[in-house]
């Protein structure tokens, strides 16, 4: 449902009244740069859900408001703070894999193609509906895709080791990881 007038004059009040001190935007992904820029020339501190933007240009909008304004911008993923995830880091960190040299994500789900995630309105005038995105980065490959079938892990290799979780992302089971060194 898009935000009415009496909402986003409410908001503006809230952010000018001096008694918030962060926000948590929970809004549809179209909305999160509006209302993130607001909250940071307003002075207050946000916390929105992922993803964070539509595309790399409203991210880097959201990131220089609150630069400008010197207000911290947090995004909230859960799998930051999730057990395998720290014990994973901490493996990669302690150099048992040895010298990390790549690492490969794969996330993809099929995705309703009335799905928020997948379609924006049309009253932006874009369209962003997409199936697969691939992107590398020095060593690392990650790939999304909302159009196959579902699929959750990511390894970690190094010059001694690899680190592998599959499911890597999922909420509904516990997550584990397969660590192998040398042939053990």
């Amino acid at each position: 449902m898009p935000v009415g007038v009496n909402q986003n004059e409410e908001y503006d009040q809230c952010l000018k009244s001096g008694d918030i001190d962060a926000v948590h935007i929970g809004l549809p992904n179209h909305l999160d740069c509006e209302y993130t820029v607001r909250a940071a020339r307003g002075g207050v501190h946000v916390l929105c859900e992922k993803p964070m933007a539509v595309d790399e240009e409203e991210c880097e909008r959201m990131i220089a408001s609150c630069e400008e304004s010197k207000t911290k911008l947090m995004i909230a993923y859960r799998l930051h703070f999730e057990e395998a995830n720290l014990e994973a880091v901490k493996i990669a960190s302690s150099g048992q894999l040895g010298d990390l040299r790549i690492f490969s994500s794969v996330f993809s789900q099929q995705v309703d193609e009335d799905n928020v995630r997948a379609t924006e309105p049309e009253s932006r005038g874009v369209s962003t509906t997409w199936e697969s995105i691939a992107s590398t980065r020095r060593a690392g490959l990650f790939t999304s895709s909302f159009g196959a079938v579902k699929t959750s892990e990511y390894s970690l290799i190094g010059t001694k080791g690899r680190l592998r979780l599959s499911p890597a992302y999922d909420y509904s089971v516990p997550l584990a990881y397969e660590l192998v060194i040398g042939d053990r």
